[in-house]
């Protein structure tokens, strides 16, 4: 399932996007297994938290923008994976890594977690880095660089979701017993 934000923070090149998984997963799907269904979904104010939940409750895969919608991860089905794409300069593996790492540990979620970050959409923020002025770090410590880095939509590049189509099937395989945890 993508989760398509209605505002801030949308997904740009969402029909490409969607395409390209669906490419991508089909050349994977070997031995007969089930076949992949991408659906989106958009984010709307007249939908209540429990319809939401309900919509994700069977979602093995949920790929959304940051934000509010990564909590979903605790009501997704056991083995399944959310990933989340982050705006340019905003993209903090250091913390919010950690923060999905730490919840899914303490209440025993069998989760996965895959980030990533957008490509720019600010010729500021573009600007700024490459003049050395700011880094992803140091923006995430500026409060109006943070400000800004948050507003802009997220593109997917192609290499990102051959990245994580790849991590899709090991995951899976894994969560199955197919694969073995090396100590």
């Amino acid at each position: 399932m993508i989760y398509q934000r209605d505002k801030r923070r949308s997904i740009e090149n969402l029909p490409k996007l969607i395409q390209t998984i669906k490419t991508l997963l089909d050349e994977q799907n070997i031995n007969g297994t089930k076949p992949w269904v991408v659906e989106t979904v958009t984010h709307s104010e007249l939908r209540s938290p429990c319809e939401l939940v309900n919509l994700v409750r069977h979602a093995t895969v949920l790929l959304t923008p940051h934000g509010f919608q990564s909590i979903l991860l605790l009501f997704q089905p056991p083995a399944s994976t959310l990933i989340e794409i982050h705006p340019y300069m905003y993209y903090m593996p250091f913390y919010f890594g950690t923060v999905q790492s730490d919840l899914r540990s303490h209440i025993n979620l069998p989760r996965s977690y895959f980030a990533g970050k957008s490509q720019s959409h600010s010729a500021l923020l573009s600007a700024l880095q490459f003049m050395n002025i700011i880094t992803e770090r140091s923006c995430g410590r500026l409060p109006l660089c943070r400000y800004f880095s948050r507003l802009q939509n997220v593109t997917v590049s192609d290499s990102f979701i051959k990245r994580f189509v790849t991590h899709l099937f090991f995951f899976r395989a894994f969560s199955k017993g197919l694969l073995k945890k090396k100590d």
